[in-house]
């Protein structure tokens, strides 16, 4: 996660049609779950996946979320009679690399606000409207990671609502049973320890080595987040961490 902030608002309107019988059916069977993107096309453009930066969907009851090769993006859905409309998505923004990525993303965006069709068959989804074709496949549920004894990489830096990406070499945190702990900021080591109080509460904390300075505002963000109180939160494989002022992290589990 890179730069991010709240924004670019897509609302997608669509008069479902009035024919059928009089009791529509809701979405397909199947819906349900999460999906990657396999292939798809829109007004000619072809969408090609991009090697690690997947195009995913996952729908839980009318709300859909997903990440769009580099952002994350989420929203609400209706769907009746084999048709779907897609509201109120709002997707974050940063930058990824190579460019490709960031094609793929604006593709695929513009691609959703043409759907009007879904069909599920054979653990295939697919979405489509006016020119535009979107193929998913069906992803297994990814186990949830625990947050103790486990490689956390440091993916983002909060500011208030604001997510900047992480730099430097691989920064890393490990939280351990017996109250200790160990990582990187990007530049430099640390080790410490904690107590559960309300959330973590750091009792001791001892970076090591020099930072340069392009990356030493992000040693002092990490250090300064780590070394009071803070809370918890892991969805799936993300852990937020939080304080009761305006700076987070936001990491991911390793492998």
């Amino acid at each position: 996660m890179k730069s991010k902030s709240a924004s670019l608002i897509v609302v997608v309107a669509l008069v479902l049609a009035a024919c059928g019988t009089s009791k529509p059916l809701g979405p397909p069977a199947g819906l349900d779950g999460s999906w990657q993107l396999t292939s798809g096309t829109h007004q000619g453009t072809t969408l090609e996946p991009v090697s690690d930066h997947p195009v995913t969907m996952s729908f839980d009851g009318d709300e859909v979320t997903g990440t769009a090769a580099c952002n994350g993006y989420g929203g609400t859905f209706e769907s009746t009679d084999g048709q779907i409309v897609f509201s109120e998505m709002i997707i974050t923004e940063m930058a990824c690399f190579p460019t490709e990525v960031m094609d793929l993303e604006q593709n695929f965006m513009t691609a959703l606000v043409s759907v009007t069709e879904v069909r599920v068959t054979d653990d295939v989804l697919v979405l489509s409207g006016e020119n535009t074709i979107l193929e998913f496949e069906v992803l297994p549920p990814v186990p949830t990671a625990e947050l103790l004894n486990t490689v956390w990489v440091l993916d983002g830096l909060v500011t208030g609502e604001s997510v900047s990406s992480a730099i430097g070499d691989r920064a890393t945190l490990e939280l351990f049973s017996d109250g200790s702990f160990l990582g990187s900021t990007g530049c430099r080591s640390f080790n410490g320890t904690y107590t559960e109080a309300e959330g973590l509460r750091t009792t001791d904390i001892t970076p090591q080595g020099d930072c340069a300075d392009d990356i030493s505002a992000q040693d002092s963000h990490v250090l300064a987040v780590l070394g009071g109180s803070y809370k918890t939160e892991i969805d799936t494989r993300s852990l937020y961490v939080t304080t009761s002022g305006e700076l987070g992290l936001v990491y991911v589990a390793d492998g």
